[in-house]
């Protein structure tokens, strides 16, 4: 893994109505670790959530069904309540040192929510 770096946060939105049927009071959370296991090659993993809010379920149970990506992407057939919104991304930073100078290269991939089962971005 090499040197890592992981920060945590949690935060409740005290947001004013902008639009009708705003949520509002909602919770967002986020996560990032950060991993250098070369000198030249960082790679990346992050992760934001918002749960609970006005019309939302909230709560501790409602957190951790957001925390492991379970009860999103409600479908009309399915019979529950969306627990979150989410993001979630990976990226990869490669870093060179040249004589006159240095360069780095980056990539990232993001997307929200999981898709069907599995608990990845798309």
């Amino acid at each position: 893994m090499g040197p890592w770096n992981l920060d945590v946060f949690v935060a409740q939105a005290q947001d004013a109505l902008v639009v009708p049927n705003q949520h509002q009071s909602f919770l967002f959370s986020g996560m990032r670790l950060t991993l250098k296991p070369q000198p030249w090659l960082e790679v990346g993993l992050s992760r934001g959530m918002q749960s609970g809010g006005t019309g939302r379920p909230s709560g501790l149970r409602t957190f951790v069904k957001a925390f492991f990506g379970q009860q999103v992407n409600k479908e009309a057939t399915d019979n529950f309540q969306d627990s979150s919104a989410q993001i979630a991304g990976y990226d990869v930073r490669v870093r060179c040192t040249l004589a006159w100078g240095s360069c780095a290269a980056y990539a990232q991939w993001m997307g929200g929510d999981a898709a069907g089962k599995i608990p990845l971005p798309y």
